[in-house]
């Protein structure tokens, strides 16, 4: 009965039913655990890893491998364990975690390869390039490609030798060996005929203007890329390429005018196709390729003087890459000119810094009512050191941040030649870009006329773009209604109490006693609770309780919370399908704001979550946040709130009492929490 159902189980997954696919599997484990097979415990737990894995639930995916390698190693079953080595590996690269997915991957790699599968080491081999890809160090993904290639060429498998020679091309063009890339990319070619694989070819083509480009022959390039245009012009992913390589050409030889009617044919091939049409066949490297087109669009733009059409196009990849990064669609319609953001700037009372990260060279675009400056600063790989330097000292240092060295570099190379043209004591908008959103710029140090930090001459909001900023503020709940959600019970999920977090809940529930505020702490402090509330009543909502964040699959962000059956985590994807209207979500928690900042989309996780909710403010940490400081904080922020002040004004007085007293006046107290807003205005 437990070969049956797990033959099943596998027939009902190749044709995608995955429901009836876990029940099969369930029940071959529910039986094997009852015999105490070993054997068949593994197996399993394995193909529950597997499917969990189809269903992009990671988490489960590697619950399961883990337990599935200690049954089948109790079993002698190497070949199990070698499955779901491989399942633990791209699970863990698909949560960002890339160095244990290589551990795992490899692990996968070894063990076929001692029991002599080889089809099956090819694979992890080919995975295990994709990995080092994914996790930028395309170089080290060479070598695995080459090994796999081997492998598909001694077992006969031409399909599979084009399909990794097409991968090896790619890694090599990514790192400028154009030579090499040249030569696979025509053994991919031939590959490619030799086995029927015809729709590779395009791609082939592509790559083939590429490299042609890359080794300077423009001619050529510019040919192939029109051939592609002809013979090509129903694959949106083959065609925007194209358009993109030609405008390169023409922007290097000065041909302005033919340069972005190339750009814009390209651009608006990517806003008007699904993702999932625009690239089938490259979906792990869709995002890079996009973020570096939108980078030489904005750089050709500037060059030519136009920086009004830069700041649209920059707006315009935010938008697109925020969608691809959280698996939505993508936002249409053209971004405010530059009229729009002025009038915007004026009505609102408000000036906007928009921020551009670049390889070679990165810029902000300051939005006033008397118009728009473009400023120059470093590239990426500055700033990064820059922005890690000075957070190294914010976060661990005893010293006094103010006084490092590392803060007045950081302010001299991205905040000195800006902050004159903004009024003090005004209310700024920051639109954030690559490590820049791991800043909060209240606490840099401002040197005149006194040194002091940046918070008391601004207040600030952050928002994932400009257009997201100006949008129509969503419909409100403004009764003063509470819904608290802290101090968990952490019992069996790994994560340690919280010691403040009961207080914090009290006397945030004190602040609104008489609008009878929904509270749930302890075992009732569960993912279920937040859900069965009804949050969409709430005009404040408040955790209290621990955050994670997931580097790859943001919606796959938690708060965690109490055990309820097997789920003690709320998710960002759960969040982000639930209508709220509340006019603040506070996320007390650690790390909350999201994990990463990928170029163009601004900083995700949940803060982005609960505004796509549809919340007007969320406070989010930046940075794990001290449990004793946060306390004061808290109390003095919702102060504020519960007179029916702004949230960015009652958290910038909230600071300012620690900044100004004797405890907590270091920004690693109250620097890590910020303004998310997803409308502007008062």
């Amino acid at each position: 009965m437990i070969r049956l159902d797990l033959t099943e189980g596998a027939l009902a997954l190749d044709r995608r039913d995955h429901t009836r696919a876990d029940a099969l599997f369930h029940a071959a484990l529910d039986r094997a655990n009852r015999e105490g097979n070993a054997y068949y415990q593994g197996l399993s737990l394995n193909n529950l890893s597997f499917s969990s894995k189809r269903l992009n639930r990671y988490e489960d995916s590697i619950r399961y491998a883990l337990a599935a390698i200690d049954a089948a190693k109790k079993a002698n079953a190497d070949r199990t364990v070698a499955l779901a080595e491989g399942n633990l590996g791209a699970s863990y690269a698909y949560l960002g975690q890339f160095e244990t997915a290589l551990q795992h991957e490899q692990e996968a790699v070894r063990l076929n390869r001692k029991m002599g599968a080889k089809q099956l080491a090819m694979t992890y081999l080919g995975e295990l390039g994709l990995i080092y890809d994914r996790a930028g160090r395309t170089a080290e993904a060479i070598p695995a490609y080459r090994q796999a290639f081997d492998l598909a060429g001694e077992l006969g498998l031409k399909r599979d030798a084009a399909r990794i020679s097409e991968n090896l091309a790619l890694a090599l063009l990514k790192t400028r060996q154009w030579d090499d890339a040249a030569q696979w990319n025509d053994r991919a070619w031939q590959l490619a005929e030799d086995s029927q694989a015809k729709a590779s070819l395009p791609y082939l083509m592509r790559n083939r203007a590429r490299i042609a480009w890359g080794r300077g022959h423009a001619d050529e390039a510019a040919r192939l890329s029109r051939e592609m245009l002809r013979t090509s012009s129903e694959q949106p992913s083959i065609t925007w390429e194209a358009y993109e390589t030609l405008g390169e050409i023409d922007t290097a030889a000065k041909r302005y005018r033919e340069a972005n009617r190339n750009f814009e044919s390209a651009l608006r091939v990517i806003e008007g196709t699904r993702s999932d049409v625009l690239d089938p066949r490259n979906r792990v490297t869709l995002l890079s390729r996009l973020i570096e087109f939108y980078r030489e669009y904005v750089d050709a733009l500037v060059i030519q003087g136009d920086d009004a059409r830069a700041l649209q196009v920059a707006e315009s990849s935010r938008a697109r890459v925020l969608a691809e990064r959280l698996g939505r669609d993508a936002a249409s319609g053209r971004p405010p000119d530059t009229a729009a953001l002025r009038a915007f700037s004026r009505a609102s009372n408000v000036s906007i810094l928009s921020f551009w990260v670049g390889p070679a060279r990165s810029f902000a675009w300051l939005i006033t009512a008397g118009g728009i400056r473009r400023f120059e600063l470093p590239p990426e790989g500055e700033l990064e050191t820059l922005v890690t330097n000075y957070r190294q000292v914010v976060e661990h240092s005893i010293a006094d941040p103010s006084s490092d060295p590392s803060a007045r570099a950081l302010w001299d190379s991205v905040m000195a030649p800006i902050a004159p043209a903004i009024p003090r004591h005004s209310c700024l908008i920051v639109v954030p870009d690559g490590p820049l959103h791991r800043l909060n710029l209240e606490t840099l140090t401002a040197p005149t006329p006194q040194p002091h930090y940046w918070i008391e001459d601004m207040e600030i909001e952050v928002a994932p773009s400009i257009a997201i900023a100006m949008s129509k503020a969503p419909e409100r709940v403004s009764d003063g209604s509470l819904l608290v959600i802290g101090a968990p019970e952490y019992a069996g999920t790994g994560y340690a109490p919280l010691p403040g977090a009961a207080a914090e809940v009290r006397d945030l529930s004190g602040r609104f006693a008489q609008a009878h505020p929904a509270v749930f702490t302890g075992a009732q402090a569960s993912p279920r609770a937040y859900r069965d509330a009804g949050p969409a009543k709430y005009s404040v909502i408040h955790f209290a309780a621990h955050a994670e964040a997931n580097l790859e699959k943001p919606l796959e962000s938690a708060v965690v919370l109490s055990r309820a059956g097997d789920s003690f985590k709320l998710y960002a994807r759960d969040v982000i399908d639930i209508p709220i209207h509340a006019e603040l979500v506070t996320l007390s928690a650690c790390s909350s704001a999201g994990a990463r900042a990928y170029a163009g989309e601004g900083l995700i996780g949940f803060a982005w979550a609960f505004l796509q909710a549809g919340a007007r403010a969320v406070v989010a940490g930046l940075w794990d946040v001290s449990d004793v400081s946060t306390g004061p904080l808290m109390s003095k922020f919702y102060e504020g709130v519960a007179q029916k002040r702004e949230a960015a004004s009652a958290l910038r007085d909230a600071k300012l009492l620690l900044l100004h007293g004797d405890r907590y006046r270091k920004p690693f107290y109250w620097g890590a929490f910020q303004v998310y807003i997803r409308a502007a205005g008062k």
